[in-house]
């Protein structure tokens, strides 16, 4: 689970792959302590522009109309980031308590074998900084954007508010407008399995198939999405997760011929490549649905979209009359 992890670190903005040690002189506890806290510190610095706003208002140096609406991004932006770390921050903030038992009854953690866990100094680190990352992070994130969804469930629509938490339910129905929040619970119970079952690994590939197993039933009697290439995308991304889990089982026996682990790859990657296509198409249609108007006035951009082979494969046509793209409501 956790190799699948660092598999999309770019995408997910995996905040493990700060290699802090490498950089500082640290062990792995000030290590730890420097990745829980720097989300907080890149959310304070853009939170402290808000007061320089302000400031700007008060000297007359800009238009107060501006500043709400600058106000507005920021707080977009930070809900968007929060999004963003959350799978890897739950899995930094869980990774001091996945310890692995030895057959002399020690157990030791598991990204640093030479610290032991249970010791006063583990449970100092474990029971402050650990704790604190599972109120603020596992819990916190996704109480606080179902926390403002809820109460404000009839603002949805005003311009401001999605302005300011368009990031939390733009892309979903109105009547899924919390799905993000149920996405995060999805991730960290996945993650969670690898705490609740740190020494077997079957264990926590069957748990995770359950919870993805779920999602996929679930996805396939609704359609939280807005576009429907969007709820494809997210069912295909959760079955290709399963084929991954339930090829590392075949892997993890260790019982196949070199064809038998080719075969499983080619099936891996094929997986993978189709969500990568689907992904094109999904940001492709997006972007055609967003500025068709503005691009109808340019010739070949007009020509390309009426090209009977593209509106084919990208649908370009109904991009190009779609006047309720979620961006624009």
């Amino acid at each position: 689970i956790n190799s699948m992890l660092k598999i999309f670190s770019v995408a997910i903005f995996n905040v493990e792959v700060l290699a802090t040690e490498c950089v500082f002189d640290t062990n792995f506890y000030a290590s730890y302590i420097l990745k829980l806290a720097s989300p907080l510190m890149v959310l304070a610095c853009l939170l402290s522009v808000s007061p320089l706003l302000s400031l700007l208002v008060e000297t007359k140096q800009i238009n107060a109309g501006k500043v709400v609406l600058y106000q507005a991004y920021l707080i977009n932006a930070v809900l968007f980031i929060l999004n963003l770390v959350y799978p890897s921050m739950v899995s930094v903030t869980l990774s001091i308590f996945h310890c692995q038992t030895f057959s002399e009854g020690t157990s030791y953690l598991t990204s640093e074998p030479s610290i032991e866990c249970g010791t006063v100094t583990w449970w100092s680190y474990a029971g402050t900084f650990g704790i604190c990352g599972i109120v603020f992070y596992l819990i916190g994130i996704p109480m606080l954007c179902y926390t403002i969804l809820r109460h404000n469930k009839d603002k949805l629509s005003d311009p401001l508010f999605k302005k300011q938490y368009g990031a939390l339910y733009i892309v979903y129905n109105n009547g899924y407008y919390y799905w993000e929040v149920i996405l995060m619970v999805k991730k960290m119970l996945v993650l969670l399995l690898v705490v609740i079952f740190p020494d077997s690994v079957l264990l926590q590939v069957l748990g995770a198939l359950t919870v993805l197993a779920i999602s996929v039933g679930i996805g396939f009697v609704t359609t939280p999405f807005q576009f429907a290439h969007n709820n494809l995308l997210d069912n295909l991304a959760s079955f290709s997760c399963c084929i991954t889990l339930a090829s590392g089982l075949f892997f993890n026996g260790g019982n196949l011929s070199n064809n038998e682990e080719a075969a499983i790859i080619v099936m891996i990657l094929i997986a993978y490549f189709a969500i990568a296509i689907f992904l094109l198409h999904g940001i492709l249609y997006d972007f055609l649905a967003y500025h068709a108007e503005r691009l109808a006035g340019f010739e070949w951009a007009h020509t390309l979209m009426e090209n009977a082979l593209v509106d084919k494969i990208f649908s370009t046509r109904l991009a190009v009359i779609d006047k309720t793209h979620w961006a624009k409501k």
